[in-house]
C-alpha cells in the first residue's frame, strides 16, 4: 500500500483538531447569541449554553441607546436566559444595547466565567409609541425661582428661556435663565414673587434648544405652581407717620440761622436744605443730618461752622455751643508757613469724634459743637521750627457750655540758668500740662 506523505502545516492543522476534539465542551464560555426586549422594562438575552445559578449583578450591565437612559435593576438567571429589568421604559423608536463587564459578584458562568461584550445589539419589539415628557408638578423654589419637574429625565443642560412665560404675578416678570437637570428645570426670573401671588408658567417651543428626552415637551399652558413663597413679618404700616419733632437750640449768640441738610447731601454745592431757620423744632425723619450755623450781619454771610448729626427716638434735642477763635499763640507765625494745626471735638466721654467743618468769622476760626462736648487743638510746627527745637503742642477746652476761645501756643527751647552740686544728676525735659500742652520741668 502506497503511503501519502501530508505536508507539514497541514500535519500541524490535523494535530491541533485532535487536541480540539479532546477538550472537554465545558472549557468553553458561554457568550450572548442574541438579544430582545421582552417589554418596555425587560430585554432578555440568551446565551450559547446554559449557565449556573440565577441571579447575576445587576450592576455588571449597562444599557444605551434608550432616550429614557434606564439602569438595570435586576438580573435573573435561567439556563441559557439571562432577564435584565430595567429602571425606565424603552419605547419603539429606541434602539438598545446591552454591555455587560463582570464585577467579581454573581459573574455570569456555566462554570467557565461569561467575557466581558460590549454594545449588544437588542431587538426591539416594543410597539408603544414614545410619549413626550410631561410636568409633574411646579413650585417656588424662592421670589426669583421655579423649579418644574418633569415625568421623565430630560437631556442637555439648559433650554430656550424665550420659550416660557409666567403669568400670575403682579410683577409681571419674564424667564432670563432656565437650568435642566434630569427630571428639574429651574427658571430664573426678572422680578420677585410675592405671596399673594397665583404663579402659572406657559411653554411653548421655540425651535432653539427645546426640552427633550429623545422625544421633544410638548407645549404646555398655564401650569399651576406652588407658591412657597411666605408673608412678609408684620411691619409699621407705610403711611405711618415716621417723623420726630427734633429741637435744634443754641447758647451761641452769634447762630442766627440753621441749614439742615440729609447727611448725604453733604457735600453737594447744588443741594438744596431740607430747612432753613432760625434755631428751633423741626420735623424730620429718624437718620443723619448735616448742620451748618450762619450769622448775617448787614451783608456779609459768615459760615460759622457744620456739624453732623444722628436724630432717632432717643437723640430728638440737641444744643449747639461753639468756639469763636482757635490759633496759635506764637508771636508772628502764620499758618500753612509756621505751623498747622488740626482739629477734634469730642463728646464728653471722648468716646465720639464728631464730624465737623471749620468756619470762619473775619480772620478768627470757628466751629461747632454740642453742649458738653470738648474742641482739642493740635499745633504743628513746620520742619523750620522744629530745626529751631519746637514741638507739636495740644490744648483743648473744657467742657463747653456756650462758646469758647482757644489759643495754643507752639512749646520751643527753653533757657534756664541755675547752680546745681558738683555731681549732682539733672533731668531735662517737658511734661504735660492740665490743658494737654507741656510745661518744661
Amino acid at each position: 500500500m502506497k503511503k501519502t506523505r501530508l505536508s507539514k502545516p497541514l500535519a500541524i492543522l490535523l494535530a491541533l483538531i485532535m487536541i480540539m476534539s479532546l477538550l472537554p465542551i465545558s472549557a468553553l464560555a458561554a457568550d450572548a447569541v442574541s438579544a430582545e426586549t421582552l417589554d418596555e422594562t425587560h430585554i432578555v438575552l440568551t446565551m450559547s449554553g446554559a449557565l449556573t445559578g440565577t441571579q447575576g449583578d445587576a450592576a455588571a450591565f449597562t444599557v444605551g441607546g434608550v432616550a429614557s437612559v434606564p439602569t438595570v435593576t435586576d438580573v435573573a438567571v435561567s439556563g441559557t436566559m439571562v432577564i435584565l429589568t430595567l429602571d425606565a421604559t424603552i419605547v419603539s423608536t429606541d434602539t438598545p444595547t446591552v454591555s455587560y463587564t463582570a464585577t467579581g459578584t454573581d459573574d455570569l458562568t456555566d462554570g467557565t466565567p461569561v467575557a466581558n461584550f460590549s454594545n449588544q445589539a437588542v431587538k426591539n419589539n416594543v410597539t408603544v409609541p414614545a410619549l413626550p415628557p410631561t410636568v409633574s408638578s411646579a413650585e417656588t423654589l424662592d421670589e426669583t425661582h421655579i423649579v418644574l419637574t418633569m415625568s421623565g429625565a430630560l437631556t442637555g443642560t439648559q433650554g430656550d428661556a424665550a420659550a416660557f412665560t409666567v403669568g400670575g404675578v403682579a410683577s409681571v416678570p419674564t424667564v432670563t435663565d432656565m437650568a435642566v437637570s434630569g427630571t428639574s428645570v429651574t427658571l430664573t426670573l426678572s422680578a420677585a414673587i410675592v405671596s399673594t401671588d397665583t404663579p402659572t408658567v406657559s411653554y411653548t417651543a421655540t425651535g432653539m434648544d427645546d426640552l427633550t428626552d429623545g422625544t421633544p415637551v410638548a407645549n404646555f399652558s398655564n401650569q399651576a405652581v406652588v407658591n412657597n413663597v411666605a408673608a412678609p413679618s408684620p411691619m409699621a404700616s407705610f403711611d405711618e407717620p415716621t417723623e420726630l419733632n427734633v429741637t435744634i437750640s443754641t447758647n451761641w449768640a452769634f447762630v442766627r440761622q440753621l441749614k439742615i441738610f440729609a447727611y448725604s447731601e453733604k457735600d453737594n454745592a447744588e443741594a438744596t436744605p431740607i430747612a432753613t431757620a432760625a434755631p428751633g423744632t423741626f420735623s424730620l425723619d429718624p437718620g443723619d443730618y448735616w448742620i451748618e450755623g450762619i450769622m448775617i450781619q448787614g451783608s456779609i454771610t459768615y459760615f460759622l461752622g457744620g456739624i453732623k448729626i444722628t436724630v432717632d427716638a432717643d437723640h430728638t434735642e440737641f444744643i449747639l455751643c461753639g468756639c469763636t477763635s482757635i490759633k496759635c499763640g506764637n508771636t508772628g507765625w502764620a499758618e500753612g508757613t509756621d505751623y498747622t494745626k488740626t482739629v477734634a471735638v469730642n463728646n464728653q466721654d471722648n468716646s465720639v469724634t464728631r464730624e465737623i467743618q471749620l468756619g470762619a468769622m473775619g480772620k478768627n476760626t470757628t466751629l461747632l459743637a454740642l453742649e458738653n462736648d470738648t474742641v482739642q487743638v493740635t499745633i504743628i510746627p513746620s520742619e523750620a521750627k522744629k530745626a529751631e527745637g519746637y514741638q507739636e503742642t495740644m490744648g483743648r477746652t473744657n467742657p463747653l457750655t456756650s462758646t469758647d476761645t482757644i489759643t495754643v501756643n507752639c512749646q520751643g527751647p527753653v533757657g534756664v540758668t541755675f547752680t546745681a552740686p558738683a555731681g549732682s544728676d539733672i533731668l531735662v525735659g517737658r511734661q504735660p500740662s492740665t490743658r494737654g500742652g507741656t510745661t518744661p520741668k
